[in-house]
């Protein structure tokens, strides 16, 4: 009876062990998941020594600025497909140092920041064409393509709660609206943005200067104003769409100016009362009347994205 007692309690000290090795294996996971930090492009720059293929920084862009990235110290993940990292103690090589260096002094950082932290893929994503090296450096991790181009993270909270610290600050619009703040002007009192919500809006690569107007919620959806310009220096205006925490849903550009070889065509907007909206191509050509080529329509849907619409 003695030796049955005896399996009896080894048996139960057993499982009582491995549930415990469970638990904190369970307890791992979750800590693990709970310090990812989710990324947010806000630039791609290159070395001035080099050629930089303008192609391929587009294509990067398109990409990456579409991608979920999340990484803690352990993995990286693109849309959920992980790469496991390991952190480095050696030098960086000079070409991926010289590229670091450039970008810390963009955002008043420099490479003896305290945490600092350099680490290199196990096995790179190359689907992305980026080298094996990622570097941390306060809210922001540095990528390096394999031609050149070094891509800039920030942590996509901090930026969420910048956006919202600016929101209550901006000038608020009633609407209807037609064809105003395009372009903007002194009196129109927008506010000008970190240019790392640039690529958060999800615009033009080359976009510049954001400076915005707040419109009146629709629902319980965020809607602003976006004025920025290409980089050809053509003004342009857009209305993008954010849920209560301040992360992006939709963008619709309003108001934009194409040159036609004897004019130029432009992108005319009316937004109603109801949050409905008109945008009208209209072009002016050399010794012609001007001439509405196009009309299209839409509506906000009630998670907030921009839907064409018959009338």
């Amino acid at each position: 009876m003695l030796k049955i007692l005896n399996k009896l309690v080894l048996i139960f000290l057993c499982f009582s062990l491995g549930v415990n090795a469970d638990d904190q294996k369970t307890s791992y996971n979750i800590l693990n998941n709970s310090n990812l930090v989710q990324w947010q492009l806000v630039l791609i720059d290159y070395s001035s020594d080099s050629s930089p293929d303008f192609e391929h920084r587009d294509i990067l862009y398109k990409n990456l600025n579409n991608v979920v990235i999340k990484s803690n110290y352990h993995s990286t993940s693109f849309n959920n497909d992980s790469f496991d990292i390991k952190e480095i103690m050696d030098e960086l090589p000079q070409d991926i140092h010289n590229l670091l260096l450039k970008e810390l002094k963009h955002f008043n950082l420099n490479s003896f920041q305290q945490d600092k932290k350099c680490f290199s893929f196990i096995k790179s994503p190359t689907q992305y064409d980026l080298n094996q090296y990622l570097v941390f450096i306060s809210d922001y991790l540095f990528l390096f393509s394999n031609d050149g181009f070094v891509l800039t993270f920030k942590n996509e909270e901090k930026i969420r709660n910048y956006l919202a610290s600016q929101y209550d600050k901006l000038k608020s619009v009633k609407l209807p609206l037609t064809n105003r703040f395009w372009p903007p002007e002194s009196k129109d009192e927008f506010s000008p943005f970190s240019d790392e919500l640039v690529y958060f809006f999800k615009g033009s690569i080359d976009d510049s200067d954001a400076q915005s107007l707040k419109l009146q919620k629709y629902n319980d959806i965020n809607l602003l104003l976006l004025s920025s310009y290409t980089i050809a220096g053509a003004p342009q205006l857009s209305i993008v769409s954010l849920d209560n925490s301040f992360k992006f849903i939709d963008r619709l550009e309003l108001s934009q100016e194409y040159e036609l070889e004897d004019g130029v065509s432009w992108i005319k907007y009316n937004i109603d009362k109801n949050y409905f909206i008109t945008l009208n191509e209209v072009e002016y050509r050399h010794n012609k009347s001007p001439k509405s080529v196009s009309k299209t329509f839409y509506k906000i849907s009630d998670k907030g994205k921009f839907i064409k619409v018959n009338k």
